[in-house]
C-alpha cells in the first residue's frame, strides 16, 4: 500500500526539514527569485526540461508524503494499515480490485463492514464464542477504508451511496440495549481507595494513587497509565513523568512567615505539565492547592489533617521517586510519575481494580453493582468531573482542569441529588 507508515515516521526523525533534497531547496530559490519583485509585474516563467519535471515531481511527492505524515499518529498508522491489509484480503478473496472506481463495486465495502461485524472472530475468541466485531470497531475499519480511498487515491466513497452507516447502525441494533455508563461517586471513590490502600501491596497502592488522578486531576487513563493506543512500542506514550510534577512548598509551616521553604514545609499546591495530550498540538500545564490554600499564602487556613488531601499524597510519591531515582539515576527522564519498580500501571490493571473495589463494597456498603452498569478507567474521569459540579465548580473550571476544548465535557457531569437540592430554594416567591 502507498501512503505514510509508522517506518515512514520513525525514519524522518519528526522533522522534514532534514535531509531535503538539493534539488528542491534550488527550485524553491528559483520560485521565490522569480515570484519577488515589484507588484503587478510581468513575470517570465521558463518550465523545466521533461526529464527535469517528472524528477522534480517524485522529490515534491516524497516531501508532501513526509510532511503529511505528522498528521497521524504511530497508532493511527498501526490501525489504518491493519484495516487496509484486511480489505485487500478480503477484495483478493473475491477477485476484486482493491480500489472501488463505480457504484456497481460499492457492495464490496458494505459486505466488509457486514461480515466484520457478523461472523468476523474477535481476536483471543474462539468460534464458539459470540462472533463478529464491535459496531464501533466496524465503524473504525470502515472510516479507515474510506480515508485511504480518499488520501491514496482522490475517490469519495460517500457519492457511491455506501449503506456502510445503515450497517452500523443496525450492527448496534443487534448488540441490544448498553448498560449505563457509571460516575463514580465519591463515596465509592473513597472505599476504592481505602480497600487498595489497606490492601498495601506496590502495585494495590499504586493503583490508588493512579485512581487519584483520574477522579481528582480529571485525567485520562493514558496520561497516567500505559495503554495499548498509547504505548512506548508504538512511540506515542503520553502518561505523566516525574519530570513534568513540582511541588511547591510554604515558605512557613505554621505561624509568622520565614523566608526559605524546606523538604518538610507544608505543601501548597502541585504542578504538571503534559507534553504529550489528546489535542496533539498543545502543552498542557495545570494546578491544584492543597486543601486550606488560597491563592495567596498569606490567605491560607491551616489544617490540621492533610492525610488524604490530593497535593500531600502526591508529594509523598514525588519523595518516593527522588529516593528511587538515587538509586536508578539513568531513569530520571522516563520515570513514570505513578509506577511500580519503574514501570508505569496498565490500563487493565487499574480497571481491575475499579471493578474489584465496587464489588469488594457493594453488599455491605451500598456501593454500585458493577455487573449492572458499564465500568472502565473513565468512570474515575465522570465521577471527579460530577463531584466538582455539585460542590459549585463552575463550567470554566471543569474545561479547564478536564483539558476540554468543546462541549464535550457535558457528557461526563451526572445531575445528583446533592446538585438538585441546590437549587431546591429557588422553588419559592
Amino acid at each position: 500500500m502507498s501512503g505514510p507508515t509508522a517506518a515512514m515516521l520513525a525514519a524522518m526523525d519528526g522533522n522534514p526539514r532534514t535531509n531535503v533534497p538539493t534539488r528542491i531547496t534550488r527550485l524553491a530559490e528559483q520560485w521565490q527569485r522569480v515570484a519577488f519583485g515589484r507588484p503587478n509585474a510581468t513575470r517570465y516563467v521558463a518550465p523545466f526540461e521533461p526529464h527535469d519535471k517528472a524528477s522534480l515531481k517524485t522529490l515534491v511527492l516524497d516531501l508532501t508524503d513526509k510532511v503529511a505524515a505528522l498528521a497521524y499518529e504511530s497508532g493511527s498508522l498501526a490501525e489504518r494499515e491493519r484495516y487496509v491489509r484486511y480489505w485487500m484480503v478480503w477484495c483478493g478473496l473475491l477477485g476484486e480490485a482493491y480500489v472501488i472506481r463505480s457504484i456497481e463495486q460499492i457492495w464490496l465495502l458494505n459486505g466488509f463492514a457486514a461480515v466484520l461485524g457478523v461472523v468476523w472472530v474477535p481476536r483471543g475468541h474462539v468460534r464458539g464464542d459470540q462472533l463478529g466485531l464491535n459496531h464501533g470497531t466496524v465503524r473504525g475499519a470502515v472510516s479507515q477504508i474510506t480515508a485511504w480511498h480518499f488520501e491514496m487515491h482522490g475517490i469519495d466513497l460517500k457519492l457511491y451511496g455506501s449503506r456502510c452507516s445503515k450497517v452500523v447502525r443496525g450492527l448496534k441494533k443487534m448488540a441490544g440495549p448498553t448498560l449505563p455508563l457509571l460516575h463514580l461517586s465519591f463515596d465509592a471513590f473513597k472505599f476504592i481507595v481505602g480497600w487498595l490502600q489497606r490492601t498495601g501491596t506496590p502495585e494495590s497502592i499504586a493503583t490508588a494513587h493512579a485512581i487519584m488522578w483520574l477522579f481528582f486531576a480529571l485525567f485520562r487513563v493514558s496520561e497516567i497509565a500505559s495503554t495499548d493506543a498509547h504505548n512506548l512500542s508504538g512511540g506515542t506514550a503520553r502518561y505523566l513523568l516525574d519530570t513534568n510534577v513540582t511541588i511547591t512548598r510554604a515558605t512557613h509551616i505554621d505561624g509568622p512567615t520565614t523566608r526559605g521553604a524546606t523538604s518538610s514545609a507544608r505543601v501548597r499546591l502541585i504542578s504538571w505539565t503534559l507534553p504529550k495530550t489528546k489535542w496533539k498540538d498543545q502543552q498542557m500545564n495545570r494546578h491544584l492547592f492543597a486543601s486550606g490554600c488560597q491563592a495567596e499564602e498569606a490567605n491560607d487556613v491551616l489544617l490540621a489533617d492533610l492525610t488524604n488531601d490530593f497535593a500531600n499524597v502526591m508529594a509523598k510519591q514525588k519523595v518516593l521517586n527522588a529516593q528511587y531515582l538515587q538509586q536508578h539515576p539513568t531513569m530520571a527522564a522516563s520515570l513514570p510519575f505513578i509506577h511500580v519498580n519503574g514501570e508505569a500501571l496498565t490500563r487493565g490493571t487499574i480497571q481491575r481494580a475499579i471493578v474489584d473495589g465496587l464489588r469488594a463494597g457493594h453488599a455491605s456498603h451500598s456501593l454500585p453493582n458493577p455487573d449492572e452498569y458499564r465500568v472502565g478507567t473513565h468512570t474515575g474521569r465522570r465521577g471527579g468531573a460530577t463531584y466538582y459540579s455539585e460542590n459549585g465548580a463552575g463550567d470554566k473550571f471543569l474545561c479547564w482542569l478536564g483539558r476540554w476544548a468543546s462541549v464535550a465535557w457535558l457528557h461526563y457531569v451526572q445531575v445528583t441529588s446533592r446538585a438538585v437540592c441546590r437549587v431546591s430554594g429557588l422553588l419559592k416567591w
